[in-house]
């Protein structure tokens, strides 16, 4: 099966039940539905992981990734192909307190030749945490 002008081209009129339109369809959404495509063509055949690892390559993504993708083609169809933002996309978790010491501390760290890394800030943060008493202060990936 070929992705050709916004459909499939199709041998026999049977088969062409599995018709896709894909014409304004996004490229990445079609290159993610072309390697459906292969990977169902290939499924119970002996060289699938190969094929799977292959459609891995091609769309940058992991093999989990892949099979994410397949397992979200089977449910949703080609509205599973669509890439999902983030729920708490561009919200900060963490405190304007905490975000401005985390930032000053880098930037006092930054002065001439000396240089403070950022786990080195994670330390500042983590003393600063204990003295106030808190619990709960930024984790290592925040700072």
């Amino acid at each position: 099966m070929a992705v050709e002008e916004g459909r499939e081209a199709f041998d026999d009129k049977e088969s062409a039940v599995g018709v896709v339109v894909t014409q304004g369809v996004p490229l990445a959404v079609r290159q993610r539905l072309e390697a459906v495509q292969r990977l169902l063509g290939a499924q119970g055949q002996e060289p699938y992981r190969v094929v799977q690892r292959e459609c891995a390559r091609r769309l940058e993504l992991s093999v989990s990734s892949v099979q994410r993708l397949m397992r979200r083609w089977k449910e949703e169809g080609i509205a599973g192909l669509y890439r999902r933002l983030r729920k708490d996309r561009g919200v900060v978790s963490t405190s304007a307190e905490w975000q401005a010491f985390i930032v000053t501390t880098y930037r006092d760290g930054h002065c001439g030749s000396c240089r403070m890394s950022r786990a080195q800030v994670y330390v500042r943060v983590k003393v600063r945490a204990q003295a106030l008493g808190c619990e709960a202060h930024p984790g290592r990936t925040t700072v």
